[in-house]
């Protein structure tokens, strides 16, 4: 054995944990951000289906962002790699959407709050 090997701490020790832990709290950061604002999108009149399907779409993303390192995790290699797969057209669905819906959103006024530019004050 090389000091090479013999100095290497193998993958799954240093990050299998790790990575499955930040996807976790990058999912409850997710949650946290639109708890305030999903439960009103759905009472009369709500949002309209263009939005509840990019609200889906990210929903799927962050549901496959978790199952990742959790793949890892277990070791799941090949699972890992097929659904893999899968998130790479994901990824690509959620940027068309999330282009699509911010130019939704600006275009008929549904600008969050937080969103818009402060009035002046004359």
């Amino acid at each position: 054995m090389t000091a090479m090997e013999m100095s290497r701490r193998p993958a799954a020790s240093v990050g299998r944990r790790f990575y499955l832990i930040m996807s976790l709290l990058m999912a409850a950061v997710f949650v946290g951000g639109f708890s305030t604002t999903v439960p009103g999108d759905f009472a009369p009149p709500g949002l309209p289906l263009l939005l509840h399907v990019h609200g889906a779409i990210s929903t799927c993303w962050v549901l496959l962002f978790v199952a990742q390192p959790a793949f890892i995790a277990r070791g799941s290699l090949k699972l890992h790699r097929q659904v893999g797969m899968v998130g790479a057209g994901l990824a690509g669905l959620m940027a068309i959407m999330a282009l699509v819906a911010t130019v939704f959103a600006i275009r008929y006024g549904r600008v969050p709050p937080s969103s818009r530019p402060p009035s002046s004050c004359s």
